[in-house]
């Protein structure tokens, strides 16, 4: 058990002190909770066992219906990070055969995520804020299947909100009960954090912080550099650097950012010509396209 789940699950499942012996059994009467947690933490399984339990202790009476309602709602920023939590979900529900899980995020057709949750089990539903708002405006009956969320989470809620999403995220907790359970999980906690979770959350709602004092950020414990060039150097300097790189190191893996779309398919072009192993991600590629780059970069 990693630190955040330790810290997060006892008072998750029923409001308990942290770092106490978890309950064996769970009810819904769990505390809302804030959890300062890094990436990488285990945090996503702290999230979805509490609810997963809640979900398979429902009385049997209730079962028939779960397949119209949908009892747990993850909103995460990214559509890579909404099928990483789904891929997580689909794992803990191995031995709960009567729940589901359905992913609805931008860049896939609308009407295919539609067919699929009227089709398939849905109790469990991750999502992008875009693309959850698309569903409420347009999908018929999806705002009455909010009306069972029973545990509402905002996943790296910092991220969200620095996209832009927290109009969207408000629109969707005001389509769900407001005695839902709901837990705000975030690497920082800056005051846009803060004002959503007085929105979102009771006011007994508890605050965990799973970051040590002194830990540094991840991206202050990263060299950096920065170079100033004629734009017309811009290409062979990118060129000279990724060559140095490739030659020192036989596992490298490299990201580079471009300005727009047009931009990175011109980029990967000339680099493909000259001999280097790479992939293009963009939003004039297919959301398929970009997760199977994205996969195989991560391999």
């Amino acid at each position: 058990m990693t630190q955040v789940q330790e810290a997060t699950l006892p008072v998750i499942l029923q409001g308990g002190s942290p770092v106490t012996d978890i309950p064996m059994y769970c009810s819904t009467t769990g505390k809302d909770v804030l959890a300062k947690a890094k990436t990488g933490t285990g945090k996503t399984v702290a999230f979805l066992l509490p609810a997963i339990e809640v979900l398979s202790k429902l009385p049997s009476s209730q079962r028939s219906q779960l397949r119209s309602s949908i009892n747990l709602l993850v909103m995460c920023p990214t559509r890579e990070l909404a099928n990483q939590v789904a891929v997580e979900a689909k794992k803990l529900l191995k031995y709960h055969r009567s729940l589901g899980v359905q992913v609805v995020i931008g860049g896939t057709r609308i009407t295919q995520e539609q067919r699929n949750m009227q089709a398939n089990p849905c109790q469990i539903l991750v999502a992008t804020p875009g693309r959850l708002k698309d569903h409420l405006e347009n999908t018929p009956g999806f705002s009455t299947r909010l009306k069972g969320v029973k545990v509402l989470v905002l996943d790296e809620a910092d991220r969200l909100l620095d996209m832009g999403f927290r109009r969207d995220i408000e629109k969707i907790m005001a389509a769900t009960p407001k005695d839902r359970q709901t837990l705000l999980f975030s690497a920082t906690v800056p005051e846009e954090v803060r004002q959503i979770s007085h929105v979102a959350m009771r006011k007994d709602y508890r605050f965990i912080n799973t970051v040590k004092e002194g830990d540094e950020e991840t991206h202050s414990q990263v060299s950096q550099m920065y170079m100033i060039a004629p734009l017309d150097l811009h290409f062979s300097i990118l060129y000279d650097v990724l060559k140095k790189h490739v030659a020192d190191d036989a596992d490298y893996k490299v990201i580079i950012f471009c300005t727009t779309a047009m931009v990175t398919k011109l980029v990967a072009e000339v680099l493909s010509q000259l001999k280097l192993n790479i992939r293009e991600i963009h939003s004039r590629k297919s959301q398929s396209a970009r997760t199977k780059v994205s996969d195989e970069f991560r391999r």
